[in-house]
């Protein structure tokens, strides 16, 4: 009976397994790479001192910045206006000069833009070897103060701003996208092929027999394929994050136990939501489901959370989001639980946030079931009443 349960979901547990073990791969291997190095870069120096040419010197020896002397910043800015360079830097008259005077002018560092990667390793490069002379400038101006080597070394450390890139040093987008992009993708799967056209069906079923047709035999079939498919994707999901760890080294900090428990909340969820659409729509008619998914999906991508922060969105916006779908509530948390390791007290709040959600609509999903039914048994008794009049 077991397996005559499963095979009504083959489908469905081949989209939810294979997807999972190869797009973590895939992304890993297409986006892993992303490390760029030899960038265009244009220097003005009108200082010619010493500083200056170090500062020169250690963005020629960053192996990310292939460094080209530039006249002055007019040509700076058309060199980077037509795509020769991707950024520049103009070091303005008697730079060291007002540095050592305690009237320092400022480095003007320009980049391309246009191009997010490519810009934010070079503002990365840029600030690496600025700071790290930086560092070394401001050490000898607090040794010519009367200051001794440790004491102004430890001044320094103790005043000064450590810029880092934490967790992804390359500056990749594998560590920002995939994370979320995996649950982002299996609810297409666990929505569109497999919930919304068992409860579809299941909904016509009590429409027209009544509660009644959920015998016991009944209700334990849908909770072991719910369980199996459930079980299925989060056995291949996290064995896909295994092996993109193995073979791409893709970090993965955070611990199978806490990734079944958020999975599992969100596709309860998602469980919810689909018992809500199945009400609204006929079994022959549930494809349109999968379309829309697929259709508005940068919608829900964009607006979840995940890329533009839920801080940076319009008041009240993300809380909307989160009341119409569930993805909201755990793309970030996908991301702190495998990127930084985050424990249970951290996804709490997207576990809760899950289980709101699904008590709330799976009680709308029944409300209107027996809505529909008492309308069906309505209907059906003014058509026998209006046949027994024809007949009288």
């Amino acid at each position: 009976m077991l397996i005559k349960w499963l095979k009504k979901d083959v489908i469905a547990i081949a989209v939810l397994v294979v997807m999972p073990l190869i797009l973590p791969c895939l992304f890993s291997w297409l986006l892993g790479n992303l490390y760029v190095e030899q960038i265009p870069f244009g220097v003005v120096d009108l200082d010619n001192s010493a500083l200056s040419r170090q500062i020169i010197r250690g963005m020629e020896d960053h192996p990310g910045l292939d460094v080209v002397f530039v006249e002055n910043q007019h040509t700076l800015e058309e060199q980077i206006y037509s795509k020769n360079l991707y950024g520049g830097m103009v070091i303005p008259t008697d730079f060291y000069k007002n540095l050592t005077g305690k009237h320092p002018k400022d480095l003007l560092t320009l980049i391309d833009g246009t191009n997010t990667l490519i810009a934010s390793n070079t503002m990365g490069y840029v600030s690496a070897v600025t700071n790290t002379y930086g560092a070394g400038v401001m050490l000898s101006l607090l040794e010519a103060q009367g200051m001794t080597a440790p004491v102004a070394t430890h001044t320094y450390n103790t005043f000064q701003y450590v810029e880092r890139t934490l967790y992804d040093p390359y500056l990749s987008y594998m560590s920002f996208l995939l994370y979320f992009v995996m649950p982002y993708v299996m609810q297409i799967g666990f929505v569109g092929v497999f919930t919304v056209p068992l409860f579809a069906a299941l909904r016509l079923d009590i429409q027209h027999g009544g509660w009644r047709t959920l015998r016991p035999l009944l209700m334990t079939e849908i909770l072991v394929r719910c369980f199996f498919v459930y079980f299925c994707s989060a056995i291949a999901s996290w064995t896909g994050f295994c092996l993109a760890d193995h073979f791409f080294g893709l970090p993965l900090r955070g611990t199978m136990a806490n990734y079944f428990i958020l999975l599992g909340a969100f596709e309860l969820a998602l469980l919810a939501i689909s018992m809500f659409l199945g009400t609204l729509l006929k079994p022959q008619h549930c494809h349109y489901v999968l379309d829309c998914l697929i259709v508005l999906g940068m919608v829900i991508f964009m607006t979840s959370g995940a890329v533009w922060l839920p801080y940076l969105m319009p008041e009240g916006m993300h809380q909307v989001v989160g009341c119409i779908w569930p993805f909201s509530h755990v793309a970030l948390s996908f991301k702190y639980l495998n990127m930084k390791g985050a424990g249970l007290d951290i996804l709490m709040p997207a576990i809760l946030n899950c289980l709101r959600y699904a008590a709330f609509w799976g009680c709308a999903a029944i409300a209107v079931t027996g809505l529909q039914r008492l309308w069906y048994l309505l209907r059906h008794r003014d058509e026998t009443d209006s046949a027994t009049v024809s007949q009288t």
